[in-house]
């Protein structure tokens, strides 16, 4: 079964290939890839997760120039996306899976806290360390 789930994640990458996708829908693959592997996906939710990984990074590609421009704005409109897709992907999984995104999601929030620690110590601004 897993390497049924591989070979079809693979498969959708090699079809990215040869239809020439934007750089967009290949790390959307790339991603879906990763997170079928971590989550030990079937074939039904892989595809899920790759419409999912589709629909964050255009979002993503569609608020960039807030970046520079409203930073405010942009630190909003990225928190509204990475929560969006924590939903949806937690909504796909099934319990066991579950278990594993909350364990990912702590680490990454560990993570972003010593980093923001970090940061803090190191004289940066709290914009600074929002867009960290």
């Amino acid at each position: 079964m897993k390497k049924t789930i591989l070979l079809f994640v693979f498969g959708l990458l090699a079809i990215g290939s040869f239809a020439q996708h934007s750089s967009l829908e290949d790390q959307a693959a790339q991603a879906t890839a990763e997170l079928t592997e971590r989550y030990q996906l079937n074939a039904e939710q892989a595809t899920k997760m790759l419409y999912i990984q589709q629909t964050r990074l255009h979002n993503i590609a569609s608020v960039a120039e807030l970046e520079a421009s409203d930073p405010q704005t942009y630190i909003k409109k990225m928190k509204s996306i990475q929560s969006g897709m924590e939903t949806s992907v937690q909504m796909l999984l099934d319990e066991e899976q579950v278990k594993v995104f909350y364990n990912e999601l702590i680490k990454r929030r560990q993570r972003q806290a010593d980093l923001a620690r970090k940061m803090q110590d190191e004289g940066a601004t709290p914009q600074q360390i929002e867009l960290a």
